[in-house]
């Protein structure tokens, strides 16, 4: 089993920091994983992941100096309710964007950006392009099946 204790600490920060979430939103996959030394064991394994993300309702966000509409940090997602007062749109579906893009590029998710073949070009409020891939999820569970040789 594997957990992301990156974005589990930032999902213990919320609690102690907000309290209780006003929303979670969750994904789950499953799949077969394969590895192989030297390429003479194989191994196969049924794999499980979970992802919980805990969104906050917030009066208002200040982020380097500034009010923002929304904000993701790895298994958060902060929404202000004065998002529409401050001409933003689809708020919370833009940040759940960035949730699957982290969900797809874990904690390479920052400097992604740079390569500008990764991603096309949109608006700084659109809602972002996001592949919808598990790679990085707060827990992964491994089942091995049995090898036969």
């Amino acid at each position: 089993m594997l957990v992301d204790i990156f974005k589990l600490f930032f999902i213990i920060f919320g609690f102690i920091k907000y309290g209780i979430p006003d929303n979670y939103e969750t994904a789950f996959s499953y799949g077969l994983a394969f590895s192989t030394t030297n390429y003479q064991d194989f191994s196969v394994a049924i794999s499980f992941k979970y992802d919980l993300n805990a969104i906050y309702i917030l009066d208002e966000i200040f982020w380097f100096g500034g009010e923002s509409c929304g904000l993701y940090l790895p298994g958060v997602i902060l929404v202000s309710k004065r998002a529409s007062q401050l001409g933003c749109s689809n708020t919370l579906e833009h940040e759940m964007g960035h949730a699957w893009q982290y969900r797809a590029f874990g904690p390479f998710l920052p400097i992604y950006g740079l390569f500008e073949n990764l991603e096309p070009d949109y608006s700084y409020y659109q809602i972002p392009p996001h592949r919808k891939t598990m790679n990085y999820s707060l827990i992964t569970f491994y089942i091995p099946l049995p090898s036969y040789k």
